[in-house]
């Protein structure tokens, strides 16, 4: 509110703001819900606005499973698809839609793959050369419905780095 009052004070031509695929399908969750809360603001506020969602992102991923992978038994829910984007693209639509004249609700942003948590970790431990066993856990099907509606986008614009380029261009970076 605080941000969007000073916006209009200050005659802001257009406030983008920035959010996430999918938080009508984790409403549940009070970040979620703050979330849509703030995009309920934007919508209804006096300042030219554009919504930008993106799914999420690549580090993000990555920070989960390393957490996951060093608590043995890792455990995932089974089939639950998701379609995480590499921040870096994300920014350049973000500035883009700074500049191109278009207002309100942009198409959401999503990476060029749909995986499950299951084949985004293989990948993960093999980017990292670690060994271990992955143990599927069984959800029922309206929370991994849900799930995988809160982190994939099928209409989605596509960005082109897949988790596969993000691990390479991540771990096999020489040190500086």
């Amino acid at each position: 509110k605080t941000l969007l009052a000073a916006a209009e004070d200050a005659a802001v031509e257009h406030f983008v703001h920035v959010s996430i695929v999918g938080l009508q399908h984790m409403a549940r969750l009070p970040y979620s819900r703050v979330k849509l809360s703030a995009e309920e603001l934007v919508q209804t506020s006096a300042v030219p606005w554009s919504i930008v969602r993106a799914t999420g992102f690549y580090w993000l991923l990555d920070r989960m499973l390393a957490r996951i992978v060093n608590r043995p038994p890792v455990l995932l829910p089974a089939e639950v698809r998701m379609q995480p984007v590499d921040s870096d693209e994300f920014a350049a639509v973000i500035v883009e839609s700074l500049s191109d004249g278009r207002r309100g609700e942009r198409e959401d942003f999503a990476g060029p793959e749909q995986l499950t948590l299951h084949e985004f970790a293989e990948q993960y431990l093999a980017a990292r050369g670690l060994q271990r066993r992955i143990w599927s856990a069984p959800v029922p099907r309206r929370i991994q419905a849900a799930l995988t509606a809160g982190s994939t986008s099928p209409n989605a614009r596509l960005g082109a780095t897949t988790w596969a380029q993000w691990l390479r261009r991540t771990y096999d970076a020489p040190a500086s």
